[in-house]
């Protein structure tokens, strides 16, 4: 579940600035590919190195 709310919460602001202001202003290279990336890397991580790390 935080999984997705971490990719749709930073689509909704920038959806919301967009219809505002009819303009996008922060949507770079680095939040595309975190957008697309943040998720598979998390979860690669969290299954590599579930057993090194005990929260």
């Amino acid at each position: 579940m935080m999984k997705l709310f971490n990719i749709i919460a930073p689509l909704i602001v920038i959806g919301i600035c967009f219809f505002r202001n009819h303009t996008v202003y922060a949507l770079h290279i680095g939040t595309l590919v975190g957008l697309l990336i943040q998720n598979r890397f998390t979860s690669f991580c969290q299954i590599a190195y579930e057993k090194y790390l005990h929260v």
